[in-house]
């Protein structure tokens, strides 16, 4: 399979939009997290984070699909105990 090039333009162009993507919908979910999802959770789940983190997964997976010349690799996962809490460090 081989892969598609963009010109430099076309590449700059895309590049630039896709952060402009991430940086105007982090400003406005976070906004939306502070003073809606927050409060919500505090009311209706006790203050757990399960909603919080679910909206968070959301997010990161629209910022990948959104950006799809980013090659994510995932190692280490069949380690994981789901009933352990880790501490999760990207290096990039």
């Amino acid at each position: 399979m081989s892969e598609r090039t963009l010109s430099p333009f076309a590449s700059i162009f895309v590049s630039l939009a896709g952060w402009l993507f991430v940086a105007t919908g982090t400003f406005v979910l976070s906004f939306f997290g502070l003073f809606i999802l927050w409060p919500l959770s505090l009311i209706l789940q006790g203050g757990n984070g399960e909603l919080l983190h679910a909206v968070s997964r959301l997010w990161a997976r629209l910022i990948i699909f959104s950006l799809p010349f980013w090659k994510i690799r995932v190692e280490g996962l069949e380690r994981i105990d789901r009933g352990k809490p880790y501490v999760v460090v990207s290096n990039h």
